[in-house]
């Protein structure tokens, strides 16, 4: 005999599941939960770039130019990534072996340019605190040992640096999302993400390890 309709016990099943996925999925169609899940990708974008360029530095790749009047990899004396947050800008530079400074990228925050990777959107903008600093690869010290290869300002005497990444709604109101920690002894640059977004818009509870 053929089975025309489900039995309660079906229909409880397939009622369960739906329940499940709506209680799971609920917040990424909230406005705002979708606003961090874009934010973390203007953040992954910059880290990403960030550490590929310390990357190309630390193990001499050298880099790929394609401008007006060079095309090609070329191999800097020089490499800098500059955190100013008051400008609310990192920029990634190289000196050539001319002593000339180039920059390579440079991401303004505030920049219409950077909505391609929701780093500023009509609900929010991403900004950053702390202090500014440099982070310096001196390619020449293959050559005079005297330099440190890796450097914060200027080989001061500063391990680590902390920079706090933000988001703020266009309402005034900011949380931080993210945080870059720049270790002078591990060479790189690492990412720790918010991972319990709280509603009260107080810093993180929790990241990731």
């Amino acid at each position: 005999m053929k089975r025309e309709w489900f039995t309660l016990l079906e229909l409880i099943m397939v009622i369960g599941i739906i329940f499940i996925l709506i209680v799971t999925f609920r917040n990424v169609f909230q406005n705002t939960n979708k606003d961090y899940l874009y934010a973390e990708t203007c953040v992954n974008k910059i880290h990403w770039d960030m550490n590929n360029f310390l990357y190309s530095a630390m193990t001499s790749r050298g880099l790929y130019i394609s401008t007006w009047s060079i095309t090609g990899t070329i191999f800097p004396q020089q490499y800098t990534v500059s955190i100013i947050p008051e400008n609310n800008e990192i920029k990634l530079s190289y000196k050539t072996q001319e002593n000339t400074t180039w920059t390579y990228i440079q991401y303004d925050l505030s920049s219409e340019t950077l909505e391609q990777y929701y780093c500023k959107t009509n609900n929010y903008t991403i900004n950053m605190s702390w202090d500014e600093f440099d982070i310096v690869i001196n390619k020449t010290s293959l050559q005079d040992q005297t330099l440190p290869t890796f450097t914060i300002n200027d080989g001061s005497e500063i391990f680590t640096q902390n920079t706090k990444i933000n988001i703020c709604h266009k309402s005034g109101t900011c949380k931080e999302i993210a945080n870059f920690i720049t270790d002078i002894r591990t060479q790189n640059i690492q990412k720790k993400r918010c991972v319990l977004i709280n509603e009260e818009w107080i810093d993180c509870l929790k990241r990731d390890q």
